[in-house]
Formats: C-alpha cells, sequence, structure tokens
C-alpha cells in the first residue's frame, strides 16, 4: 500500500479524470500560416501515463510501481487502483491509436509509443547465374585508369569503414 499512498483509491480516479479534463482543455499550439498571416491552431494534447506523472508531480516509475504491488493482492483498496490504472491505460492507448488513424497525432510515433510496429519479412531468392567478366582494360588512356584505380581506392575504404 506504500506506493500508492498519494491517492485513495477514488482520488486515483478522480485524478485520472483531472488529467484527461486538462489535456482537453489545453492543446498545444501549433503556428500555421493560413492567407499570409501566421495563426496559433490547436492539437489534441495526447493522454499519456508519464503526462499523467507530470501533471501531479510523480515520478516517472510512480504509475509501474503501484500496478506492481498491487496487480497480485486481493484487497479491494488494490483491486480498485488496478482497475482504475488499467482503464485509464485503455483511455491512453485508444486516443493515441484513434488520434493517429485519423491524422491528428503522427502515426510513426504513436505506433512506436504502442508498441506497434510493422515486421515485413523479404525472402528474395534470385534464379540467375551472375557473370564475372574482367574488363579489357586496354583501351583506356593513362587518365582513365588513373580515375579507375582512385574510384577502386574510395570503394574499398568505404567497405572498410561501412
Amino acid at each position: 500500500m506504500g506506493v500508492y499512498r498519494k491517492f485513495t483509491p477514488a482520488g486515483f480516479k478522480q485524478a485520472w479524470k483531472e488529467y484527461f479534463e486538462w489535456c482537453d482543455n489545453n492543446p498545444w499550439m501549433k503556428s500555421e500560416v493560413q492567407r499570409g498571416i501566421l495563426v496559433q491552431v490547436p492539437i489534441q494534447r495526447p493522454y499519456t501515463e508519464i503526462g499523467f506523472c507530470s501533471y501531479h508531480e510523480l515520478g516517472e516509475k510512480y504509475l509501474r510501481d503501484l500496478y506492481a504491488s498491487a496487480k497480485n493482492r486481493s484487497d479491494e483498496e488494490s483491486k480498485e487502483f488496478v482497475e482504475t490504472l488499467l482503464q485509464a491505460r485503455a483511455k491512453c492507448y485508444s486516443q493515441k491509436f484513434e488520434g493517429a488513424a485519423v491524422g491528428i497525432f503522427n502515426a510513426n510515433i504513436i505506433a512506436r509509443d504502442l508498441g506497434l510496429i510493422d515486421k515485413q519479412k523479404h525472402d528474395v531468392k534470385a534464379d540467375y547465374k551472375i557473370e564475372s567478366r574482367k574488363p579489357d582494360l586496354s583501351k583506356l588512356s593513362l587518365d582513365q585508369l588513373k580515375t579507375l584505380r582512385e574510384i577502386n581506392r574510395r570503394l574499398r575504404e568505404e567497405g572498410e569503414a561501412g
């Protein structure tokens, strides 16, 4: 019970409600030029667990520690904390996912934050043979040979560095 001593179960639920309302009432402002005039456009603030902690002046590990200490306990207070936290997490997830889906939030950033990775496996099998032939350098001028040697030197250096 020590880690969540800042809140009662009802106070914890109220704290999330206040945080969500604050996010809704305090959007980010984005500067845009519209018809040649610089204007401030409100942008929805995403709901985040770290935002909740910051808003309530809590450490960044507060919610993780609260969940870890309450999830396996059977008392009513612990169950209420866990239920509130899981509901809040679901609301954060849903708001970020839907905001990214409709273009309010950056989809790449939100996908990474939510652990949504698009993994694609590419198996390419070549069914052809590559023949290697030595070029006939006898017709190149001395300057062309020097240039070719310099190109080969640079390619080797890049290959060794990379």
